[in-house]
């Protein structure tokens, strides 16, 4: 049985789908040319809701961290960002990840959607008494990546102009109404771009 996110009945109606990392997710909507050249030169809008988000929080989350990362996740600043690995004792990668520090003690992971469970035993392994608290939103926060070289003028027109300050490798939150959004001026494609996680409503006051 093929996972599906929450975008799937808007992907069976209008894209191509197949086969990725264990879910049924869209190859392509217009077609894989014109898809690459609207990121190239305007701006693309893709589901990644498969790949896996872990957050990671506790008085000891820098020490699991530092202890299995390659990347010292201690020295980013609060809502700045790192790619890292995770290496087996022996040094071979595990996984390849992007690490959010939301402040001072509590991270967001992604890690690669094939590899999120392996990722989530190895660190549950690592625990040891550790005064760690590591929760799977894979499934409750969607991921959305805006990339292409007008991803922050289009985001402008959801967000507002505050869009524009969020640095590369640096996230801020931001809300649709009463949703909150964190924003990660992250990406895989070469150009600038964006990662939203919906992470749902803000509280009442």
């Amino acid at each position: 049985m093929l996972k599906r996110t929450l975008l799937y009945c808007f992907h069976r109606q209008y894209a191509r789908l197949g086969k990725y990392a264990g879910f049924e997710m869209p190859i392509w909507y217009k077609g894989p040319v014109k898809e690459h050249l609207a990121v190239r030169n305007n701006v693309g809008v893709f589901d990644v809701s498969h790949m896996g988000r872990l957050l990671i929080s506790g008085e000891d989350s820098i020490k699991l961290l530092s202890l299995l990362l390659t990347n010292n996740c201690g020295s980013l600043d609060l809502m700045e960002s790192q790619l890292s690995f995770f290496c087996n004792k022996d040094g071979g990668i595990i996984d390849d990840v992007m690490v959010l520090r939301l402040n001072q003690n509590n991270f967001l992971i992604i890690t690669n959607a094939a590899n999120k469970d392996k990722d989530l035993e190895w660190m549950n392994r690592h625990l040891n008494g550790l005064d760690v608290k590591i929760k799977d939103v894979t499934d409750n926060v969607p991921m959305i990546a805006v990339q292409g070289p007008k991803a922050a003028d289009l985001l402008k027109e959801i967000f507002g102009s505050e869009v524009y300050d969020v640095k590369r490798m640096c996230s801020s939150w931001f809300y649709l109404g009463r949703t909150k959004v964190l924003a990660s001026r992250t990406g895989y494609t070469g150009e600038d771009g964006f990662e939203l996680y919906i992470f749902g409503d803000k509280p009442e006051r």
